[in-house]
Order: C-alpha cells, then sequence, then structure tokens
C-alpha cells in the first residue's frame, strides 16, 4: 500500500503531465478550487464560471 507522501507525488506527476498535454493541444482544464469551478486556458489565464440568476454561465477572470 502507497503512503500519503507517495500517493500525493503521483497525483502531482499526473496533473502536470494532463496540464501539459491540455497545452499542447491548445484545450482549457477545468477544475474545482475552494468550492469554485475554474477554467484554465493554455496560456494560463484563469477564469471562475458561475451561473447567473438567468441560469446563464459566466466567466470571471482571476
Amino acid at each position: 500500500m502507497k503512503t500519503s507522501e507517495e500517493l500525493k507525488s503521483i497525483f502531482k506527476t499526473i496533473v502536470v503531465s494532463v496540464q501539459e498535454k491540455a497545452k499542447q493541444s491548445e484545450a482549457p482544464i477545468f477544475y474545482f478550487e475552494n468550492g469554485k469551478r475554474i477554467r484554465q486556458e493554455p496560456n494560463g489565464d484563469r477564469f471562475v464560471q458561475i451561473i447567473d440568476s438567468n441560469g446563464e454561465k459566466v466567466d470571471y477572470k482571476i
């Protein structure tokens, strides 16, 4: 069984790999951070995504 530190290291390696592949294919990455949905563009720009009162998706640059 893997230790907590080994699992964290494996997870970090996976995250870096996914980020590199997304950047190469010019695709954004979507993830949750502090309970908020984040979209990160290949150029590094990050946006928080919310649903407004009309049910429309709105992105705010962070």
